[in-house]
């Protein structure tokens, strides 16, 4: 064991919390983005605006899934 160890596993712990708080960050964006498609029926501009918004959340919340499970 040298001298580093420590700062090291004290950095990787805080850079995993950081990325489980940006997934639920991500997801609870996801989701709100979710529900609001689900109230836009009557203006296909507008859906099809907050539908990119909301696959963007959703790539970001499956490319945070992977950065935390790797």
């Amino acid at each position: 064991i040298n001298h580093n160890d420590y700062p090291r596993e004290a950095l990787l712990e805080a850079l995993l919390r950081y990325l489980e708080e940006s997934l639920a960050t991500e997801q609870l964006a996801a989701d709100t983005y979710h529900g609001i498609l689900e109230n836009i029926t009557e203006n296909d501009e507008l859906h099809d605006e907050i539908e990119q918004i909301y696959f963007a959340e959703l790539r970001s919340v499956e490319e945070l899934t992977q950065l935390i499970s790797a």
